[in-house]
């Protein structure tokens, strides 16, 4: 399976709002459908939260999520000073560095322990499962005009929401 082909379509359906297209990407994998997101959703929202506060007081650009694939789905919220919009082919704006203030993010164990490769259908699913976990997240904050952003770590590029 052509993980990064799955995440332009990913970019597509979260840019229209087809959430139910997310949803059937989710459901490659019976196994991830079968875990509880509903906490992890609850601790996004807090950590979204406690994000646009931060870039609110520090007149940031963008609230960026990412997680980790290989340790853990392990996570960190990133505020920027700066934003690119996608068109701008660089993604610079998301590294750690100056006007850059991190925190960490919830980990989902039991994602980690369905991922074993990159290019599966299970990858794909679990990639979506969290988009999808983000998105509901973020529906339920007001980020005023910051941008809102997730990938794994080491995705380009980085999917607005």
């Amino acid at each position: 399976m052509r993980v990064f082909e799955k995440l332009d379509e990913m970019q597509r359906h979260v840019t229209s709002g087809d959430l139910q297209a997310l949803e059937r990407l989710m459901n490659l994998d019976e196994r991830t459908r079968e875990v509880s997101l509903s906490l992890y959703q609850e601790q996004l929202e807090k950590g979204l939260k406690k994000a646009l506060q931060l870039a609110k007081r520090t007149f940031s650009q963008a609230v960026y999520f990412e997680y980790d694939l290989d340790n853990g789905w392990d996570s960190s919220f990133f505020v920027c000073k700066n934003y690119n919009p996608p068109e701008a082919e660089d993604e610079d704006w998301a590294c750690p560095g100056p006007g850059t203030r991190d925190f960490a993010g919830p980990s989902l164990p039991e994602f980690a322990e369905l991922y074993t490769e990159f290019e599966t259908p299970t990858t794909v699913s679990l990639i979506a499962a969290t988009v999808l976990a983000y998105i509901r997240a973020c529906r339920n904050v007001q980020s005023d005009d910051i941008h809102l952003c997730i990938a794994f770590h080491d995705q380009d590029p980085i999917l607005r929401v």
